[in-house]
This record gives C-alpha cells, sequence and structure tokens, in this order.
C-alpha cells in the first residue's frame, strides 16, 4: 500500500511539473512577417456588427481573447511570404485557428507549412476547407516530443488567408 502511494505522489508530481502557456494572435510575443489584420468584436473592420458575429460568421464569445488574426499570402517580390513566428521553451506546441462557415465564401484552401528552429515540419503541412459551421479551437498543428530547450516556431502560408486564434506550448 505504502508503494502505492509513493508511486501516486510521483506521478503527480512529475504531471504537475508540466505548464501549458497560451499566446493570442493578439500578443506582442507574436512577430508577424506580414501585416495581419486583427479583427475583434468592436472594429468589425469598419462594417456595423452584432456583438457577437461579425462579417466572417464568428462568434467572437467564442474566440481566444475574443480577437482574431487574419494573413493572407499575397505575392510581394523580395518577401518571403506572409505568416508569424514566436519564441517559446518546451516540449510540445499546438496552433489554433478559427474556421468561418462555407456561408460566408471567404477564401480557404490555404497550405499553411510549420517549421521548428528553421526546419519544416515533415508531414506537418495542413489545408484549410470550410465546412458547414464555422469552427473554433481547430487544433492545424501540433509537435510533440520537443527537447526541453528554446523553440523558434514559425508559419507560413501559400494560398489565401489563415484565420489565427491562438498558441499554447508546453
Amino acid at each position: 500500500m505504502q508503494f502505492l502511494w509513493v508511486l501516486a505522489t510521483f506521478t503527480v508530481s512529475a504531471i504537475a511539473g508540466l505548464t501549458n502557456h497560451t499566446v493570442d494572435d493578439s500578443s506582442t510575443n507574436i512577430n508577424y512577417y506580414s501585416n495581419p489584420q486583427l479583427v475583434n468584436p468592436l472594429e468589425c473592420q469598419g462594417v456595423e456588427c452584432s456583438g457577437t458575429v461579425d462579417i466572417l460568421g464568428l462568434d467572437f464569445n467564442q474566440l481566444n481573447g475574443n480577437t482574431v488574426s487574419i494573413f493572407a499570402s499575397v505575392p510581394n517580390p523580395g518577401v518571403n511570404g506572409t505568416g508569424f513566428q514566436f519564441f517559446f521553451t518546451g516540449t510540445a506546441v499546438y496552433i489554433f485557428i478559427a474556421i468561418p462557415p462555407a456561408s460566408i465564401h471567404y477564401p480557404t484552401g490555404v497550405n499553411a507549412i510549420p517549421s521548428i528552429d528553421g526546419q519544416v515540419v515533415p508531414g506537418g503541412s495542413f489545408t484549410v476547407h470550410a465546412t458547414s459551421v464555422a469552427q473554433y479551437a481547430f487544433c492545424a498543428f501540433s509537435a510533440t516530443g520537443l527537447a526541453d530547450v528554446p523553440h523558434a516556431f514559425q508559419l507560413d502560408t501559400e494560398g489565401t488567408a489563415v484565420i489565427f486564434d491562438y498558441a499554447i506550448w508546453t
């Protein structure tokens, strides 16, 4: 019985050592290398809003920090593309996006290419397609089993646009 108590104590201690860190799209810790369009329910890009639903067909109450950042791939000579980068120390990273409903006709079909520490993640690319209803906290990318050292995460896009909401790392 004493062995089980010691084992349970050790297990809880080991699990308690992991801490999730969340960074919102509007955080200054996110380095965009294009000019994203920060969308929040108070501005709605100059369009009159009903308070919770904007021109993207998204309920801002379901978004982390009630904001999203939209960045689009626009050909620009001398610029590698569009996307963002942030730095973290941890063993895992998760990227969450919002996807508007298909009825909004927002451009999708985005090919997003994640990199960690300057290396494209094999099999990490993803393509976003609209569905009949909006999707929130959609985990578009994750990487686990990383060394617990400082990392640089970068997301580049090819296509039309990504609606980035937040990232979590452990």
